[in-house]
């Protein structure tokens, strides 16, 4: 199957959801859907997940961008950068394979953004703004 995996962007650009319901509010545009998507998987598979450090390292003033070009392995090293993102989406892919762990810590991010732990421009992660954080222990979405 060679380098190629699934990444959660491309869904950015889905047009309004034609169903309602559950944890997707109707009239959510595709970031916002992602973004709930996202977040309510992570919460239910990973929220008890131990994501301070990461976390941390974000409030810090630091930022984070997938790199835009080159392969799979790029994309595993740049996640090196982010103290426990490389080890988290290790164990959350549960496969060797560059281009799965890559999609594993985009879904990670994303869901730390659907969960309002993080905020999101285009491809870039950040710390989320002050009156969106969410405190440990609130609602998950």
């Amino acid at each position: 199957m060679g380098d190629a995996a699934y990444r959660l962007h491309p869904l950015d650009q889905l047009g309004r959801p034609r169903v309602g319901g559950g944890h997707v509010e109707r009239g959510d545009s595709g970031p916002e859907l992602v973004a709930n998507l996202a977040g309510a998987v992570y919460a239910r598979n990973f929220g008890s997940a131990d994501t301070r450090e990461l976390e941390k390292w974000f409030e810090g003033g630091n930022v984070f961008r997938f790199p835009q070009s080159g392969d799979a392995s790029a994309g595993v090293k740049a996640t090196r950068e982010v103290p426990g993102l490389s080890d988290f989406a290790a164990q959350v892919a549960g496969s060797s394979n560059d281009a799965v762990r890559v999609s594993a810590a985009e879904f990670i991010l994303e869901g730390l953004y659907g969960r309002k732990k993080l905020s999101r421009a285009e491809e870039l992660y950040a710390a989320p703004e002050p009156e969106t954080r969410q405190q440990r222990g609130g609602r998950w979405n």
